[in-house]
């Protein structure tokens, strides 16, 4: 049986690891004042989670976010994908970082973000 068991954790790993992570650009919202913290990542849910990880035990690397969610609560904080990168049909040698990059360069461009108090921007 625990042969079963290891087989099938095995199966769901390589599963996992085969998937495709959701690529592209986050932002980090403060509700209360406007301010955020915009990102780009090759694994949008993976980064994302570990944002929240290290806002909720206190370790955040931007200090300025760590100290408003401290002062605000989680509940004042917006966590959204702003724009997905979508995968290229042929992935060998594929490496996100140029294309995720320019990305978020026209995103920052963009009206909704352009000029507007933030945290900082997180790139690849």
């Amino acid at each position: 049986m625990v042969d079963t068991v290891k087989s099938a954790n095995s199966a769901k790993k390589k599963e996992y690891l085969a998937m495709k992570k959701s690529m592209g650009i986050y932002v980090i919202t403060n509700k209360e004042d406007g301010i955020y913290l915009l990102g780009s990542s090759k694994d949008i849910t993976a980064r994302l989670n570990r944002h929240r990880a290290d806002l909720k035990f206190g370790s955040h690397r931007n200090k300025a976010l760590q100290q408003d969610w401290k002062r605000l609560g989680s509940e004042s904080f917006e966590f959204k994908v702003v724009e997905n990168l979508p995968h290229p049909d042929n992935e060998e040698n594929y490496d996100a970082s140029d294309d995720l990059a320019a990305l978020l360069e026209l995103i920052i461009e963009r009206d909704d973000y352009d000029n507007k108090p933030m945290y900082g921007v997180v790139k690849v």
